[in-house]
């Protein structure tokens, strides 16, 4: 793979990483793309893969992120909740600083909004997603 820590030139070079403004394919050296930590890239070291066919299923890891930052870049402060309400014992996530509003209870749906509870037939609570209409199909029937 070609690794790069500012997105524009491969590391190490003054090569350019991409063929083409696009970014849809790399000038050369492979099908994937590491992005290292550092440069432009703060918080997860980045693996993109230009060819599905380079990607064995057998190595396969997937991850789901959660958010640690709030929209004004800081690490937001966590919470549960304590109401004797549906949400009661829930995390969220919110800004430490109270500076740029961010609020976000989890879990979070694809979408990224935060997931709202619901009743299944038999009175058990899962999350479903709290965007609707235009939400995602975002279920946890473990909730």
């Amino acid at each position: 793979p070609v690794a790069t820590m500012d997105g524009e030139t491969v590391l190490g070079t003054r090569k350019r990483v991409f063929a083409d403004r696009s970014r849809g394919a790399l000038r050369r050296g492979g099908p994937a793309l590491v992005a290292e930590l550092g440069g432009v890239v703060k918080r997860f070291r980045e693996f993109v893969v230009f060819d599905p066919a380079a990607v064995s299923i057998d190595f396969l890891v997937a991850v789901k992120r959660v958010r640690h930052y709030c929209d004004c870049g800081l690490p937001t402060a966590v919470k549960s909740v304590v109401a004797n309400t549906d949400n009661r014992g829930r995390t969220f996530l919110h800004c430490a600083a109270d500076t740029c509003g961010f609020k976000l209870m989890l879990p979070a749906c694809y979408c990224g909004c935060s997931a709202k509870v619901a009743t299944k037939r038999d009175g058990g609570r899962y999350y479903r997603c709290g965007s609707r209409p235009e939400g995602c199909e975002f279920r946890d029937w473990n909730g």
